[in-house]
């Protein structure tokens, strides 16, 4: 997507190397809005979540090619 509509689909967030942080995606209809480390205002809100909001799917995480991504207490609810 980087490609597609550079900085469309990402937003700058301060966060530490080698610490953990808390990302909350809360999706209602085709809008995600990430919450980052408990924050009241999102970091990002997507507004046309491309498949729609009557879809139905899995979750992925993702992480670029040659960097470690660590992923603990992952929970998904309706």
């Amino acid at each position: 997507m980087r490609r597609e509509e550079p900085e469309k689909y990402e937003s700058y967030v301060d966060v530490a190397l080698d610490e953990w942080i808390a990302l909350k995606i809360v999706i209602r209809g085709s809008q995600a809005k990430l919450h980052i480390n408990g924050a009241a205002q999102p970091s990002l809100v997507v507004s046309d979540l491309k498949l729609g909001a009557s879809q139905r799917g899995g979750i992925g995480y993702w992480i670029e090619t040659g960097t470690v991504g660590y992923f603990s207490d992952l929970r998904a609810r309706e």
